[in-house]
């Protein structure tokens, strides 16, 4: 459990030091790469199974204007 943690911990710093977060997202390695998409669906911030697409699909709907 501790060495989760640190690898969590390494990533999140190591993106928290990047002036482009989406460039450093792009450098991160496939492990570290996991490590965010694990700590984004703990947070809330993406849907597990869904994936983007439909996460997309359903903010488009949000916006349309009738």
């Amino acid at each position: 459990m501790v060495g989760i943690m640190v690898d969590e911990v390494y990533v999140i710093d190591k993106l928290d030091n990047t002036s482009n977060y989406e460039r450093g997202l792009g450098r991160l390695d496939k492990k570290s790469k996991a490590i965010v998409q694990k700590l984004r669906e703990l947070a809330g911030d993406i849907v597990k199974v869904a994936g983007n697409k439909q996460k997309r699909e359903s903010n488009d709907s949000k916006s349309k204007s009738y």
